[in-house]
């Protein structure tokens, strides 16, 4: 892997804390196949953590994996959940002549579970023009709770041009609980 040139080198990644008291380690493999272990912290929290490692002293670092250690005073026990690794490294990945998606695609929200913000990436893949004097919409993202009553439109859109996108669903004045969204396009 080769940084980009002229800046950081960077590995980020969302953590849902367990409050174990134990080491998460993200561990890297070098060069040359020896382990690079980074220490992330003691895992003393709960609920959504964005936590990040600078790679730039390891130009040539691979991602190997995610590694608890346990401490004398940590819990035995827990649940760690993980979600959407981010990083700005550059690798010899081949870039496709046409960039555009193919198909239709919902993704998982995160931070998930959140609190009180979540991000929800989607991707349009071709372009479906409603013409002007016909009711409706091209491109609709609702959410609904548990029971299936509406709560909040968060993309409704005439025309949408074929591309990925996200929206950021902010649930700062509804109750805690299940929420499901639904993408739909015509």
């Amino acid at each position: 892997m080769n940084n980009v040139s002229g800046s950081q080198a960077n590995f980020g990644i969302w953590i849902f804390g367990d409050l174990s008291f134990n080491n998460l380690q993200v561990w890297f493999t070098n060069s040359d196949s020896s382990i690079i272990q980074s220490n992330l912290e003691n895992i003393d929290w709960t609920g959504w953590k964005f936590k990040e490692i600078d790679l730039s002293t390891w130009p040539e670092a691979k991602f190997n994996s995610l590694v608890v250690v346990q401490n004398k005073l940590g819990a035995k026990s827990g649940q760690l959940y993980f979600d959407n690794v981010l990083t700005n490294i550059v690798t010899d990945a081949k870039i496709s002549e046409n960039n555009l998606p193919t198909d239709f695609r919902l993704e998982q929200n995160y931070p998930n579970p959140f609190n009180p913000t979540t991000t929800i990436k989607y991707t349009i893949p071709t372009n479906s023009f409603i013409p002007s004097g016909v009711e409706g919409y091209d491109v609709r993202m609702t959410i609904y709770d548990v029971l299936g009553r509406e709560i909040k439109t968060l993309v409704n859109e005439v025309k949408k041009n074929p591309g990925n996108y996200e929206v950021t669903f902010d649930a700062t004045n509804l109750p805690s609980g299940v929420y499901y969204y639904r993408l739909k396009s015509k």
